[in-house]
């Protein structure tokens, strides 16, 4: 029953997946190379249980677990669309599930230039996405604490359920020798600028 329903650590993450891809190949005797550019759309949901500090039994206060008193004092905690637990010997939670979703464009290109029979320049720009780590979008918020004299007065931990992905600019330079059968001296030079990234704050 809801008396040995867990609140934390226990979440469900959907995620969909939908992409397309086009890409275009040229070049000549000297150089080739291709472009492209991958349509990608994520939908995700995620449904989580969130702990509640409120309707706590005690001897004085006439609260017994899975009362009505016990849903009275915890209904105001409760967001839209969240579904409230009480009864349970691990706290009373309300469970709640977020719908989000993001269209990304993520254009790539590939350019290759024989200098010499040797001697071979690559180049190459990306930009590529990185959805964010399912403990990250359906971690338990926890740790609540309340105190009226501290700034903020309340505070907790936990994930966020609408993170977007991490998106970066790739940018790549590099020179190949084949100075002898079966053997290779090269040298890379790269670059990325990120625009998005995952952190966790206060």
């Amino acid at each position: 029953g809801a008396f040995n329903k867990p609140v934390a650590g226990v979440f469900t993450v959907k995620e969909k997946v939908k992409s397309g891809y086009v890409m275009a190949r040229f070049g000549n005797d000297r150089w080739r190379g291709n472009a492209g550019v991958r349509l990608v759309r994520t939908a995700t949901s995620v449904t989580t249980n969130t702990g509640l500090p409120c309707g706590v039994p005690s001897a004085t206060n006439g609260i017994t677990y899975g009362s009505a008193a016990q849903t009275t004092a915890c209904a105001g905690f409760v967001p839209a669309g969240g579904q409230l637990t009480t009864g349970s010997r691990f706290g009373n939670f309300y469970t709640l599930t977020t719908d989000s979703s993001y269209t990304k464009a993520l254009p790539s290109m590939n350019l290759v230039y024989d200098a010499t029979k040797d001697l071979v320049l690559r180049t190459a720009a990306a930009r590529v996405m990185s959805r964010p780590d399912y403990s990250a979008l359906g971690a338990s918020i926890s740790g609540f604490a309340y105190n009226p004299a501290a700034i903020p007065v309340s505070t907790a931990s936990g994930g966020n359920a609408k993170l977007g992905p991490v998106l970066a600019n790739n940018y790549n330079l590099g020179v190949e020798w084949y100075f002898k059968p079966r053997s290779l001296l090269s040298a890379q030079l790269f670059f990325i600028d990120f625009d998005a990234l995952v952190g966790s704050g206060t």
